[in-house]
């Protein structure tokens, strides 16, 4: 229960498919983009801190439920930038869940040669054990070959525990990813996405326009010399005249 509910409040809930709504602000459809990767866009990797935060939020959504992103662009709309976007990211996680299938087949293998080692040497150690002479030379051969093939076991246990469920996690994910749908909204380009106060907006006019005053008294100054002292700057009396006439109104 409180799964859901914090799902509900971090997550917008598509009501037509049930699935998560992962929102990600481009400025640029570029940005989404591996910058140092030279490749052409449909084969790019994705920008790494992207591909953090979609891991992220993957690790927030239990597998139960489908999840889609939605890309909100503050640029105009390109449909070619969207088809080669959703084209490309398809290609990355096409990509990651083949990384993850090699990954998971090296660690099988290593589990199966791990068995086998440690079982040969512990089948060495059983047949010499009772040939070797009693002296501690011949001790130290007999259990050498014993805790040999029990780390051998420990590490095929360790990877059949602990590393591949790991693994076989991550290409969930990605496979989640790639069967998600991914969407794409538009700001206007033109209008800030915050509102602005009046008298904010005012105060940082006077502010700008003081310091824009101030900046040509001190290049006047440089030009004219230090020693010659120069009457207050028009733009700043006409800048709080009008501060005046506005609050007045």
């Amino acid at each position: 229960m409180r799964t859901i509910q914090y799902l509900n409040r971090v997550y917008r809930n598509d009501p037509n498919s049930g699935a998560f709504v992962i929102d990600v602000k481009l400025e640029k459809y570029a940005y989404a983009f591996n910058e140092w990767d030279g490749a052409y866009f449909k084969r790019r990797d994705l920008d790494p801190d992207l591909a953090h935060f979609l891991n992220l939020c993957s690790e927030e959504i239990p597998f139960r439920y489908r999840i889609a992103i939605e890309f909100t662009v503050n640029e105009e709309h390109n449909p070619k930038m969207e088809r080669l976007l959703r084209t490309s990211l398809k290609n990355y996680f096409a990509n990651r869940m083949e990384a993850e299938k090699r990954i998971l087949g090296r660690i099988s293998r290593r589990i199966l040669r791990f068995v086998a080692l440690g079982a040969l040497a512990l089948l060495i150690a059983a047949v010499i054990e009772p040939l070797v002479p009693p002296n501690p030379l011949g001790g130290l051969l007999s259990e050498g070959f014993f805790i040999g093939g029990w780390v051998f076991f420990w590490e095929a246990l360790s990877a059949g525990t602990f590393q591949r469920p790991e693994r076989r996690k991550l290409m969930r994910a990605f496979k989640r990813f790639y069967q998600s749908d991914i969407r794409f909204a538009y700001t206007d380009v033109d209008l800030p996405d915050f509102e602005v106060d009046d008298d904010h907006e005012v105060g940082d006019s006077v502010q700008r326009e003081g310091i824009d005053a101030t900046r040509q008294t001190r290049q006047k100054k440089e030009r004219i010399g230090d020693g010659v002292e120069l009457k207050k700057s028009s733009t700043v009396t006409v800048s709080v005249d009008r501060v005046l006439a506005h609050r007045e109104r």
